[in-house]
Order: C-alpha cells, then structure tokens, then sequence
C-alpha cells in the first residue's frame, strides 16, 4: 500500500461527500486507475454540525427566574450532523442581553461545559449553569453555545436576539384590590346584578411579553 494525503479548505463542503479517484503510473505510462464514483470506501462525506439551544429555569420550567441566592438555568442543547462515537464538548456562556457582554456575578462569568459521545447523529445534551441571582433583578439572560470537536469549533448558536436561549430574572409579584362597582367600596349591595372591580397591580414582568391574568371569588367562611 502508499498513501496519498489531500490537505484543503472544506469549509465550503459542509453537508457534500467528496469520492477520490486515483490513477497509477510507470515511468510516464498510465497503468491503472480506481476511478468509481458509488464506491464508499473512496468517499468522505463533510458533516454540517448544528446546535440550537433551550434555556429555562430550572425549578420553572419557564424562561423567567426569581431573585435568589440560588438559581440553576437548564441550557437543552440540540444538535445534528454529529459523528456517532466520537467525543464532542460543548462550552456555554451567560450573556447580559442589554449590553451583548458576558453576564458577570461577582465580577465572575457564568459558564458550563461538557464532553459527550452521541449514539446518533441527532440528539440533545444538557449544561447546566448555578449562580446567585439576586442582584439581577428586570436583566435578561441569553445563553451562547459553542461546539467543539478536539480543540476545534465546529459549530455555535449566539443569537443575542433567541428568545428561546433567553431568561429574565425578576421578583413576579401582584396585589390586589378588589371593590364593588356601584359603591366604589368594599362593603357591597346585595342584588340580582353584583359586579366586582379587581384592580390587579403587578411587578416584575417581562416587557413585550403576552400574559394572561385570571381571578375568582372566593367565599370567605
């Protein structure tokens, strides 16, 4: 046996199989060629390796977290056009939405990191990142994610922008006050038709967002 190498950019190649054909020599005369184009063992196909990301609190299961000393986002990672049986490691990083740089707490960035070996070519994987959340009160998150196959990147998702990848940390909170509409008071007129006034106040939500409020008597005895 010999063996040829081919050193190039394949950048361009991502999701292409390329076939090599091969032509032998003596002294200047061609005596043979392997030049078959379905032949498998000539042909290296260029995964095109893609991530796209979930992030949520983890005690909510929603993308908005409390104010405390311990918070914990779940970052599900989903990838495809990996190669079964080879280790990857993904790398993540909080962002601070407002200003497009690394989230810090205590002057420290947020980061998780994992080395996997997929089954298949598709699937998900799991970061997790741990910090104190109490001095983020009305920030907003937004978690990139980096895949590296050996010391090599591959691919990443950091779309500042992803509200998919993004959690608001906020103190939710509503109060109520509740009065009898032709009165204006809380002490109520009995009669066929009652309409109670729930003025509802609320703090900590996420602006541009949709949500919905819902209520109900209660019978106090």
């Amino acid at each position: 046996t010999v063996e040829l190498t081919f050193a190039f950019d394949s950048s361009l190649l991502k999701g292409k199989s390329v076939v090599v054909f091969e032509d032998l020599y003596l002294e200047g005369f061609h005596v043979a060629a392997h030049a078959d184009i379905d032949d498998e063992g000539q042909t290296v196909t260029f995964k095109d390796p893609q991530v796209s990301t979930t992030a949520t609190d983890k005690n909510t299961g929603k993308h908005y977290a409390p104010l405390e000393k311990e918070v914990t986002i779940v970052d599900e990672v989903a990838y495809k056009g990996l190669i079964p049986g080879h280790t990857y490691r993904v790398s993540g990083i909080l962002m601070d939405k407002a200003t497009g740089e690394p989230l810090l707490v205590d002057g420290t960035q947020v980061v998780s990191e994992k080395e996997f070996t997929p089954g298949e070519a598709e699937g998900v994987v799991t970061l997790e990142y741990t910090l104190d959340s109490t001095s983020l009160e009305d920030v907003s998150t937004v978690v990139f994610e980096t895949l590296y196959y050996g010391e090599r990147e591959i691919a990443a998702h950091t779309d500042i922008e992803d509200e998919k990848q993004e959690v608001y940390f906020t103190d939710t909170k509503i109060g109520t006050t509740a009065t009898d509409k032709e009165t204006g008071l809380h002490d109520g007129i009995a009669g066929k038709t009652t309409t109670v006034t729930d003025r509802v106040q609320y703090t900590g939500l996420i602006p541009g967002r949709e949500y919905t409020v819902s209520g109900y008597l209660v019978f106090k005895d």
